[in-house]
């Protein structure tokens, strides 16, 4: 549903950038692009956090050097 609002926030976008600048159907075009990208971007992020949420709770960290170092000399 977020991704839906970000494009139809473009395609709004767009619109209005039509009506002030002229230029035809290639606004709404670009603020339809534009909006689904950002759509795309948020919807990334938020599975990396949801990702990161789950890999905590799981007890799953990132693996650091140091801790490599020590894993193998075991």
């Amino acid at each position: 549903m977020e991704t839906a609002s970000f494009v139809i926030g473009g395609v709004i976008l767009g619109y209005g950038a039509r009506s002030l600048l002229g230029g035809g159907d290639t606004w709404i075009l670009v603020g339809a692009i534009a909006g689904i990208a950002s759509g795309i971007s948020q919807l990334i992020r938020g599975g990396l956090k949801l990702n990161r949420q789950l890999d905590q709770a799981a007890g799953v960290g990132r693996r650091t050097k140091d801790r490599e170092v020590e894993d193998r000399s075991r």
